[in-house]
């Protein structure tokens, strides 16, 4: 079973991020990946693990 996404699809979804999400990343936080630590708290990973 595969994905079945137009490219106009994919265009839409792109032009929305853009528009909708991009403008709220901090200049600080743009272009810069994520941590292990920043990783495991997104993922509710704590000391003992999940």
């Amino acid at each position: 079973m595969g994905l079945n996404i137009k490219n106009a699809e994919v265009e839409q979804l792109a032009s929305d991020t853009e528009r909708e999400v991009w403008p709220f990343i901090p200049p600080s936080l743009a272009g810069r990946g994520v941590t292990r630590g920043e990783e495991d708290e997104i993922l509710g990973y704590g000391p003992e693990g999940v």
